[in-house]
């Protein structure tokens, strides 16, 4: 079960990640630049990070 529970948060962390770029994507082209929305997770469990560009950029 434990197994389980660890597979299935590293999966929500990952999921949470894609959805964050995607949001971050339609703010800057929607013109209001880059919001970074990202799941704070161990770096080893492959989620992705918030790229360099400062908030509000790229709009």
């Amino acid at each position: 079960m434990l197994d389980l529970t660890a597979r299935q948060a590293a999966e929500a962390a990952t999921i949470w990640s894609v959805a964050a770029t995607q949001l971050d994507q339609v703010s800057v082209d929607s013109g209001h630049g880059h919001q970074h929305v990202f799941l704070d997770t161990d770096p080893h469990e492959g989620a992705l990070t918030p790229d360099g560009a400062a908030e509000g950029t790229g709009g």
